[in-house]
């Protein structure tokens, strides 16, 4: 069963007979190449039929498998989710430590992008004070093709949930 949440969220439903054809065993290894081409075919299937159009070559995938063998997959567009956060660039690592200290009380991550530590959190985190700090040290992005970039290119190395 394929199903559209919203317009940037597919839910898909699979029995355990489906989940055995697909996965052998019920396993879904995502280390393994041949589970990422049966998710590619799945999200193509399910984008087809549902006109989901995903804005960039990453999306999110949360499964959830049910004792009865079944799955939920769902496919969220990263796209949609970006639109809410910020990236700041930043070159070294007393700035870094500076950034991490004043964010302390949000959800950021931080990635290693082309050899400068980006941090990626919610824009409604940042106040007009402290972007204004956080400019003194870093670069703000707020464009989601940089937030894209960075979780498409970029090294996670660290994140505060």
């Amino acid at each position: 069963m394929v199903q559209s949440i919203s317009s940037n969220n597919l839910k898909i439903v699979l029995s355990a007979n489906e989940v055995n054809r697909l996965f052998g065993g019920g396993t879904i290894d995502f280390k393994n190449e041949k589970t990422g081409k049966i998710m590619d075919k799945i999200l193509n299937h399910a984008a087809k039929a549902l006109h989901f159009e995903p804005c960039s070559k990453k999306v999110i995938v949360e499964i959830f498998k049910k004792k009865n063998g079944s799955c939920i997959i769902y496919f969220l567009d990263v796209c949609q989710k970006l639109k809410r956060e910020a990236v700041l660039e930043i070159g070294n690592v007393d700035d870094l430590i500076t950034a991490v200290e004043q964010l302390k009380n949000c959800d950021f991550s931080i990635y290693l992008y082309n050899g400068v530590y980006r941090i990626i959190t919610k824009i409604d985190a940042l106040g007009e004070e402290m972007i204004k700090r956080m400019c003194e040290f870093s670069r703000i992005y707020f464009e989601k093709e940089q937030v894209a970039k960075t979780l498409e290119y970029g090294v996670e190395k660290f994140k505060v949930p």
